[in-house]
């Protein structure tokens, strides 16, 4: 193995640690990064398009709810 190899098997550990971890003591904050996810790669998909209005907004309405979600789900913490 490379030490390019060697350094990507590294940090894949070191993430796959660190959601383990996550996924045992901090359900929550995994369920935000779960939806930043989602929402970036959809902010993306949207971007390819040119951003279609009806698509857009239903995503900016999403967005807006899931964010006041995670804000209190952070207040409760």
């Amino acid at each position: 193995m490379g030490p390019r190899n060697r350094l990507r098997q590294e940090v894949a550990n070191a993430v796959g640690e660190r959601l383990g971890w996550a996924a045992r003591h901090d359900r929550k904050g995994l369920v935000i990064l779960a939806l930043q996810v989602v929402y970036a790669v959809w902010f993306a998909a949207l971007w390819m398009h040119d951003f279609p209005s009806a698509e857009t907004a239903c995503w900016g309405a999403v967005f807006v709810l899931s964010a006041a979600g995670a804000i209190a789900i952070e207040r409760r913490r």
